[in-house]
């Protein structure tokens, strides 16, 4: 008995080692696979990402959301979703580093979520879990005790549950808003630090003043763009500010491109797609208010991997930026 009892162990061990080693050998395909799609344009930014990648397991995590969502379309559906609920939009990438704070269309500084490349639609409880993986990854990675990440995780989820209790039947949730007045702790130091930022000391790190005129500076992160692409990005303002609500948009001469520069080393799920500053004019000549808008290169949502069709592509105009905007706005 003791023999067959070694042997059924032996064969468990060497079962788990083959699947274990299965599932490096797919993971290892799955990053390759992903990725390599950007080599051809990005590949400095790409060497960056796999070398950010492999400092932790957060980073590889905040990595890999298209492999997060490959595990997801193996697990059944939560029963709590039902078929509303399985159709929410979803941040998509919700995890503890893609939250800050900014300014909203009134100047107030508020807290909120950021980074909508993965923006879907999905059931809701893959943002929680997606969020939960990363207070555990990045709770670890500090030091905090298991207990604690746990006593954490369900206190996340206890509020959002409490929130969107308190949001049925009502449109609260249009003005609801997280900011220094009814919040404390870490969230009300983060918009107090957003609040903190100024035009002038964005400008400074990014810009500087070539005589009259202020330009890009020229660094490791921020590169000089051939001339073909800097022209292509220039005739594509037209198409951007068209897209703009005519309500909400500026005098023609506030679009005016004054300088771009490739920016490279930001994020780290984005690492390898292209991404470019402009530098606009401004509402006035005066080199003190000029402007930086990001173009960033976008690629169909992680989330697709378990909820393929369920954004059809024509309610976006089959345009992945318009997808990410569209679910920002949501």
């Amino acid at each position: 008995m003791k023999k067959i009892a070694l042997l059924i162990a032996s064969a468990m061990l060497s079962l788990s080692a083959n699947a274990a080693s299965s599932r490096s050998s797919w993971v290892v395909s799955q990053v390759y696979n992903y990725n390599h799609q950007f080599a051809a344009t990005g590949s400095a930014d790409l060497a960056t990402k796999m070398s950010t990648m492999a400092n932790s397991p957060f980073l590889f995590y905040r990595g890999t959301a298209h492999i997060f969502y490959q595990d997801m379309a193996t697990l059944p559906a939560s029963l709590y979703t039902s078929v509303q609920t399985g159709y929410t939009w979803l941040g998509g990438d919700t995890h503890l580093g893609n939250f800050g704070s900014v300014r909203d269309s009134g100047g107030a500084q508020v807290f909120a979520a950021g980074d909508f490349d993965e923006g879907y639609l999905g059931q809701f409880v893959w943002d929680l879990r997606r969020m939960a993986v990363s207070m555990i990854l990045a709770g670890r990675e500090n030091g905090i005790s298991d207990a604690d990440i746990t006593t954490a995780i369900n206190t996340v989820a206890g509020a959002y549950l409490d929130k969107m209790d308190a949001f049925k039947g009502t449109s609260d949730e249009l003005t609801f808003q997280l900011k220094s007045g009814n919040t404390s702790g870490v969230v009300q130091d983060t918009i107090n630090a957003g609040a903190a930022d100024s035009r002038s000391s964005l400008l400074s790190k990014y810009t500087q003043l070539n005589g009259a005129a202020r330009v890009f500076q020229t660094t490791a992160q921020l590169q000089v763009v051939p001339a073909a692409t800097y022209n292509a990005l220039v005739a594509s303002m037209g198409d951007y500010v068209n897209s703009i609500a005519s309500s909400k948009r500026y005098a023609s001469g506030y679009y005016a491109v004054k300088d771009i520069r490739q920016k490279l080393g930001s994020g780290v799920g984005s690492l390898g797609k292209l991404r470019y500053y402009l530098l606009l004019e401004g509402p006035s000549s005066s080199t003190s208010d000029d402007v930086i808008v990001e173009m960033k290169q976008s690629v169909p949502s992680a989330v697709t991997a378990a909820a393929n069709g369920r954004l059809p592509a024509s309610t976006y105009a089959y345009n992945e930026g318009n997808r990410v905007a569209r679910t920002l706005k949501a």
